[in-house]
C-alpha cells in the first residue's frame, strides 16, 4: 500500500462525484489473478491519496486484466465524473 500511496502522491485534477473509474492491471504472469480481489486496495489506495473523497460515490467501474509482463504487477486507472445516460 506504501508503493501505491507514493505513486498516487502526485498533483491531480479535481475530479467531482460521482466516479467512474476504469482500471487496468497487469499481472506478472499466467497464474490465477482474481481481479476483484484487487478492487479493495485500489480504492483505499485513492482514497487516501485523496483522488476521490469516499469510494462509496463510485457509480462506475470498468476492470480489464491486460497481457501479463515479467517485471511485476501493474495497476493503471483513469479516473472522471460519472455521468449517467438518463
Amino acid at each position: 500500500m506504501a508503493d501505491a500511496q507514493a505513486a498516487l502522491a502526485v498533483d491531480h485534477p479535481l475530479v467531482e462525484p460521482p466516479y467512474s473509474l476504469v482500471i487496468e492491471l497487469t499481472p506478472p504472469n499466467r497464474r490465477r489473478f482474481d481481479i476483484d480481489n484487487r478492487l479493495k486496495g485500489i480504492l483505499d489506495a485513492l482514497e487516501l491519496a485523496e483522488w476521490i473523497s469516499d469510494d462509496c460515490h463510485v457509480d462506475h467501474i470498468q476492470v480489464v486484466r491486460l497481457t501479463p509482463i515479467r517485471e511485476g504487477s501493474q495497476a493503471a486507472f483513469t479516473l472522471s465524473t460519472f455521468r449517467s445516460a438518463m
